[in-house]
């Protein structure tokens, strides 16, 4: 807990002063603070395993009050979680190993322009040119791509009756990749998003991550889905923050319908909590029960964004200008998630009624 307490304290002061590079900054904290966690003992790390992960993000996130850095150190520790998966074992010495070391930071390129993550509109290829694979295409809003050292980017290596994906780690300092930030996202602000062009990057065989030709299916399917569980951390560490937040600053209410209310919110904070840390036990054993586990989490998301609203108008609780963009960023990125969960909860109703 204490090592929590320095990185918020530093993780703080850097949005206040913005006294460092960017860049630096991050791959300060992932040295000295995150990837351990994300690592297991044989290459450096003290953690490993998607509960480590889960529990740091969200005490992390009620510390700091941040989603948009949560997300940006959860993509990253979920990557190197991908590494730990899917890489062999030289790739496990040179990127884990690195990571502990240095503080690697990583970005998971897959959407496109126009295109969205979609493994049918997708259009970056990777042409086999006898040894060497030449990398050419486009990635945007990918997590972390102007702070990263490495991305692991997914693109066509062959077509049959479908196209075919492959996952190739790119260093981001080479010539022919071209990395440009995105600014103003309406949520998650902290978080650096970029638009990532590779114009003839030449590679070998040797950095394709899992099996050539089965990295959407495998790799990218997977991510999402630890995505989809883990960033449940961030989430209710920050509803944490919120309700404790309330409670503190409104201690002199004496209203029983409200403490009530409260105590309902926080009810349900705990319980997704203990869901949660079920969840990522699940996926440690690769079980397929978290399938829907993410679609009730969207759907009860939703619900207590609304039931924290409402507490406010109810007994004219006054926010701080922290709150209220936490509100908004839950709001906003909500409304994506949960319109993705609203067609997934129609199409699963409509199977069983089969």
């Amino acid at each position: 807990m204490k090592e929590i307490l320095k990185l918020s304290q530093e993780i703080n002061s850097f949005f206040e002063t913005k006294d460092k590079n960017q860049k630096v900054f991050f791959n300060h904290i992932f040295l000295n603070y995150c990837s351990k966690y994300a690592v297991n003992k044989d290459f450096g790390g003290i953690g490993g395993e998607f509960q480590d992960i889960y529990k740091f993000t969200k005490a992390l996130t009620k510390e700091t009050a941040n989603l948009g850095i949560s997300l940006s150190i959860l993509i990253n520790m979920l990557i190197l979680k991908i590494i730990s998966i899917y890489g062999n074992d030289e790739q496990k010495e040179k990127y884990l190993k690195s990571s502990i070391e240095k503080g690697l930071v990583f970005s998971f390129a897959v959407s496109e322009p126009k295109a969205g993550p979609h493994p049918k509109y997708l259009k970056s290829s990777a042409v086999k040119n006898n040894s060497l694979y030449v990398l050419n295409g486009e990635k945007t809003f990918t997590t972390n791509a102007p702070i990263c050292d490495y991305s692991i980017v997914i693109a066509i290596t062959s077509v049959d009756e479908r196209k075919n994906y492959s996952a190739f780690f790119v260093p981001s300092d080479n010539t022919n990749v071209l990395i440009e930030p995105i600014e103003n996202l309406p949520f998650f602000k902290d978080c650096p998003h970029g638009s990532i062009k590779f114009t003839n990057f030449e590679t070998n065989e040797k950095e394709i991550l899992g099996k050539i030709d089965k990295a959407y299916d495998e790799i990218v399917m997977s991510f999402r889905k630890y995505e989809d569980i883990l960033m449940a951390g961030p989430i209710l560490g920050v509803f944490e923050y919120l309700i404790h937040s309330v409670l503190k600053k409104n201690k002199d209410i004496d209203n029983k319908d409200f403490l009530y209310e409260s105590g309902a919110i926080i009810a349900s904070v705990k319980t997704l909590d203990f869901l949660c840390e079920k969840a990522c036990i699940e996926l440690e054993n690769n079980k397929n029960t978290t399938e829907f586990i993410h679609l009730f989490l969207r759907d009860h998301f939703k619900s207590l964004i609304e039931r924290l609203n409402n507490l406010a108008l109810k007994f004219e609780l006054d926010f701080e200008n922290t709150e209220k963009e936490i509100l908004e960023d839950l709001s906003s990125s909500g409304k994506i998630a949960f319109k993705s969960a609203w067609t997934k909860l129609v199409k699963l109703a409509e199977s069983e009624s089969l």
